[in-house]
């Protein structure tokens, strides 16, 4: 039992006396390979007629021409309107709000956006809610 013991101790000796070392870490003021990074969130809630769409460049480097590639509904949606451009420039930083046109069903449906800018970002987001003429709730 004392070997074993003695064992223990010699083990946590050296396990305490190896060195830990720090990882270096990149300066992105000094990275030439800056990029803007795009996040889309559908917001929830109630709502008439169209519903909000929140978009961050969470990138180093502002993000031009943004704008959905793709949006589209799947389930009881009568009429729907899909915007082009959303944003010639979004600069890093705090979200940017975005409200979508008009849309008109009943009953239960999906919507999907993608959301894309000219230096290659690519952002989508997929919400269900209920539609009843133009009032919905996304949850």
């Amino acid at each position: 039992m004392k070997k074993i013991i003695g064992i223990l101790v010699c083990v946590m000796l050296v396990g305490i006396s190896i060195p830990i070392t720090k990882s270096s870490i990149e300066n992105n003021l000094t990275n030439n390979n800056s990029e803007p990074i795009l996040e889309v969130f559908i917001s929830p809630g109630f709502n008439m007629h169209s519903f909000g769409v929140n978009i961050d460049n969470i990138g180093d480097a502002t993000a031009h021409n943004v704008s959905f590639s793709d949006m589209y509904f799947t389930g009881k949606i009568l009429y729907n309107h899909r915007p082009n451009l959303i944003f010639k420039e979004l600069a890093p930083g705090p979200s940017a709000f975005f409200r979508t046109d008009n849309f008109i069903g009943f009953g239960l449906f999906t919507v999907n956006i993608t959301v894309t800018c000219d230096e290659g970002c690519i952002a989508s987001d997929s919400k269900n809610g209920i539609v009843f003429g133009w009032l919905y709730y996304i949850p």
